[in-house]
């Protein structure tokens, strides 16, 4: 006669579970350090190709905007001529998360568009992104897990 195993898990035994899960603290400032460093890259990538986070690319400049760049320096990247834009851009971690984005006012007209400006989304997160995130979350908890 085969014998059967039952598990019973109480109210108490959840309770118990999300205590020890509430106490890691594997998250912390370097970890959240860590997924800043990859959103910069993430972003820096994107800013280079033009591209918002769903991977379409930034409405193209105006035609007068266009060719008063190129008298001025045959530089018709978007978004791109004097690098202001993306060094606005940052990531502010703490023990307890991560901040990214600017606070410049420049950067919000061009995330958002406005006075015949339209926008270029230069700030967001897609799936891929957040399967990198979640790569330094799993890093930093086997870390955690193999020096305990």
């Amino acid at each position: 006669m085969a014998r059967s195993s039952v598990a019973t898990l109480t109210l108490q035994d959840v309770v118990d579970i999300l205590d020890k899960v509430q106490s890691l603290k594997f998250m912390d400032r370097a970890v959240w350090e860590a997924i800043g460093e990859q959103l910069t890259i993430i972003h820096k990538k994107r800013y280079e190709q033009e591209i918002d986070p769903d991977g379409n690319a930034w409405t193209p400049l105006n035609e007068k905007y266009q060719a008063k760049k190129k008298e001025k320096a045959n530089y018709q990247k978007i978004l791109q001529y004097s690098g202001r834009l993306f060094d606005t851009l940052h990531a502010q971690a703490s023990d307890y998360g991560v901040k990214f984005g600017s606070n410049s006012v420049y950067a919000a007209t061009q995330h958002y568009g406005r006075d015949g400006i339209p926008a270029r989304q230069i700030i967001g997160i897609n799936e891929a992104d957040k399967k990198i995130i979640a790569e330094e979350v799993i890093e930093a908890y086997v870390n955690w897990l193999s020096a305990q």
